[in-house]
């Protein structure tokens, strides 16, 4: 009996300390995305994104901008890029949302002006949300980082 408890203990757990939807994850409470990108050669060619800001050679800053035109707010973000075997795996974390979306009642109003996305995927239960507007924001970020982060191949350069 006392080893079903303890197995049954494990897997809830677990599922509390680490949840996963697609690229997303929770890791110690915070939401992470990450994924595995094959050809690390012209990885100094992301430095010439504009939406990127390296302020190491490894780790940086996606500038505040808005990610899709389906969204009707601005995010930024941090991440983290990590080498190995001409492979790279981006880390993007402390993902942030911004909106000038003013909150009036009864006389008193508020300005929301930037929020975590923990506070809206994280459930209280600490899993991730799986609702239809955590899906789609999701899928939306999901898509805006796999291409933020892929190396684009240059074709012919100017001599601009």
């Amino acid at each position: 009996m006392k080893k079903y408890f303890l197995l049954i203990f494990f897997s809830f757990y677990s599922l509390l300390c680490f949840s996963q939807y697609k690229s997303f994850s929770i890791e110690s409470g915070l939401i992470f995305w990450k994924n595995i990108y094959e050809n690390s050669e012209d990885l100094n060619e992301l430095k010439t994104n504009p939406r990127i800001e390296f302020t190491s050679d490894s780790t940086g800053i996606i500038k505040k901008g808005n990610a899709n035109p389906k969204f009707h707010q601005e995010s930024s973000a941090e991440f983290k890029i990590e080498v190995k075997d001409e492979r790279y795996r981006v880390s993007v974390f402390n993902i942030r949302f911004y909106n000038t979306t003013q909150i009036s009642l009864y006389g008193v109003s508020t300005d929301i002006t930037d929020y975590g996305i923990e506070e809206f995927l994280i459930d209280k239960k600490g899993a991730i949300k799986t609702r239809k507007n955590q899906v789609l924001t999701m899928d939306l970020l999901d898509a805006f980082f796999l291409d933020l982060f892929t190396i684009k191949t240059q074709g012919k350069k100017d001599d601009w």
